[in-house]
């Protein structure tokens, strides 16, 4: 069992296992929409495509607006993300 999370690739390699396999990172946010500006009651789901598994619409424990995730390539395992995807 390989549990490395973004690291499994490293730790397959290093079992000389499928050294040809390499994870890409990707990061993603949602975006908060405010109670006050808008209420949804069900959970819209999206529509998956080749790229992406599409993003979610859903209602928070506060009353808020979870959408997203968006999807972000990062070229480094160890470099958080800090820019936004949502232009705002």
């Amino acid at each position: 069992m390989n549990a490395a999370g973004l690291y499994s690739d490293e730790v397959m390699h290093k079992a000389g296992v499928r050294t040809e396999f390499k994870i890409n990172p990707r990061k993603g946010e949602y975006y908060v929409l405010d109670k006050s500006e808008i209420q949804i009651d069900n959970i819209l789901f999206p529509v998956p495509t080749e790229v992406s598994k599409g993003i979610l619409v859903l209602g928070s424990t506060h009353g808020n607006v979870l959408v997203g995730p968006n999807s972000q390539t990062t070229p480094e395992k160890d470099k958080p993300c800090r820019d936004t995807g949502w232009s705002r």
